[in-house]
C-alpha cells in the first residue's frame, strides 16, 4: 500500500521551498494519499501508550513544553497501516525528497506522536543543532479541530535579532505567519540559527487534543556513531532501552 502522494512531493519546487521567509519552510495539503489519511486518523496510538511530559524545565529560561508524546521504536505496539506508513516514510523514495529539499547526502530520522491538551502551548525556540529539520502531520479531521481553538504552528521572524539561548515571547518578533493546521495539512521547515517557531495556545474543550505526527531529520555521521557506540561498550555502558529514540 502507498501512503505518500509522490507527484505532491516531486512538484514542490525546492527554490520556492528555499527562498521561503524568514528560514526555509513550506506548509502543504495532501502529503497523504486521501484515500489513506481516514485509515490512520482511525488508528492513531491509544492515550495510554503516551508519556505525559508536563511542567519541566527548559533550557534558556522558556517555558514547558506541555504534551502527551509517544517515541516509535520498532517494537512498539501500533497498527499495521501506521507501521506500513513509517516502513514509506523510511524508504528511498521519501528520504530522496528530504535530501533534494535540503542540499544533504546522509540523513536520519525519527518519529513522535504529540497529543496536546487545553491550556497547553509551545513556547518560541530553535531546535537542537542536530537537526536538520522537521515535517509535521497534522492528524485531527475538520470534524474534531477548529481553527479558533489555536494550536497553529508559528513561523517566527526575528530579523536576526535574538540568540537561541534566550526566551522571547511571541510578542517581540517583527512577523508571525501561522501555519493551516487543517485536514491532511503538514509543515516542513529548515533547522536554523534564526528558524524561531512556537505552538499558538490550545483552547480547546477537555476532552479534545491536537493531534501531530512528526518526522524528525538529523544528518547522518554513520563514523561518529559507531566510534560513540565502540566508546560506550568499551566503558560497559548498556544498550539503548527500547522506547528511547530511535533513528532510521
Amino acid at each position: 500500500m502507498q501512503y505518500l502522494n509522490t507527484e505532491l512531493m516531486n512538484a514542490i519546487d525546492v527554490n520556492s521551498f528555499r527562498d521561503a521567509q524568514p528560514y526555509p519552510w513550506l506548509n502543504p495539503v495532501g502529503m497523504i494519499l486521501p484515500d489513506m489519511l481516514p485509515r490512520l486518523i482511525e488508528e492513531m496510538p491509544p492515550l495510554e501508550q503516551f508519556t505525559p511530559t508536563f511542567g519541566y524545565e527548559r533550557k534558556f529560561g522558556q517555558t514547558s513544553h506541555d504534551r502527551y508524546m509517544l517515541e516509535y521504536c520498532p517494537d512498539l505496539d501500533i497498527s499495521p497501516h501506521w507501521r506500513a506508513f513509517i516502513d514509506e516514510l523510511c524508504s528511498d523514495t521519501y528520504r530522496d525528497f528530504v535530501r533534494r529539499l535540503f542540499e544533504v547526502n546522509n540523513v536520519k530520522f525519527s518519529f513522535q506522536w504529540h497529543y496536546t491538551p487545553r491550556g497547553a502551548s509551545v513556547s518560541p525556540h530553535v531546535d537542537s543543532r542536530r537537526k536538520v529539520g522537521t515535517q509535521i502531520f497534522y492528524m485531527n479531521t475538520e470534524q474534531d479541530w477548529r481553527a479558533e481553538w489555536g494550536g497553529q504552528t508559528l513561523i517566527l521572524d526575528d530579523h536576526g535579532e535574538f540568540k537561541r539561548d534566550t526566551s522571547p515571547p511571541v510578542e517581540q518578533f517583527y512577523n508571525c505567519t501561522e501555519a493551516v493546521i487543517g485536514e491532511n495539512h503538514s509543515l516542513i521547515f529548515g533547522r536554523g540559527q534564526k528558524s524561531w517557531h512556537a505552538v499558538k495556545a490550545l483552547d480547546c474543550p477537555q476532552d479534545s487534543y491536537r493531534k501531530v505526527f512528526i518526522v524528525r531529520y538529523e544528518k547522518a555521521r554513520p563514523i561518529k556513531k559507531l566510534r560513540k557506540r565502540i566508546a560506550g561498550m568499551l566503558k560497559g555502558e548498556p544498550a539503548p532501552e527500547p522506547g528511547q529514540q530511535t533513528v532510521f
